[in-house]
């Protein structure tokens, strides 16, 4: 199928499958900035590697920076750089667990919220059901015959009917 119509990846699978290439290779040296094969880690993640790299250089390479707070132009950590020293395309492995400890912990509480939400939904549901069930046997059962209705009135004012 052609790429325009296959599913764009998240963050958190562009940062898990990253983490998952690099981090063998981590630390390595001192060094916190580890070089990524971008070709891999698209082909990795079904997608060509301009798309990720420009997920990683114009959108999260910017997006998900940490700044000083008393200097905004001062960055303190990024995800991704195109070049470190004399790497190129390398990621910020420690920056990128971080991030991706708290981006998965948001995932499983959300997946979370979903399940008890729908649970609460089926619960809700099967109420509705019986309720409508024992509604709908209730107004069959209170169907009381005409002769049966008539003869109930007859006794009940003291006139007898002729059969």
């Amino acid at each position: 199928m052609p790429w325009p119509w296959r599913r764009l990846k998240t963050d958190r699978e562009i940062l898990r499958t990253l983490y998952d290439m690099c981090i063998g290779e981590y630390p390595a040296k001192g060094e916190i900035w580890v070089e990524v094969d971008l070709y891999a880690a698209a082909k990795r993640l079904g997608c060509q590697a301009e798309l990720l790299y420009g997920r990683l250089y114009f959108d999260m390479g910017t997006r998900l920076r940490h700044r000083d707070p008393k200097d905004p132009n001062k960055i303190l950590a990024s995800v991704y750089e195109k070049v470190a020293g004399d790497k190129r395309n390398v990621i910020n492995v420690p920056y990128v667990a971080a991030l991706l400890a708290t981006m998965e912990a948001d995932n499983r509480r959300n997946r979370a919220t979903f399940v008890m939400s729908t649970i609460a939904l089926v619960v809700s549901l099967s109420g509705l059901a019986v309720q409508y069930t024992k509604a709908r046997s209730d107004a069959q059962g209170s169907v009381v015959p005409m002769g049966a209705q008539l003869g109930a009135t007859s006794a009940a004012s003291g006139v007898q009917s002729k059969r």
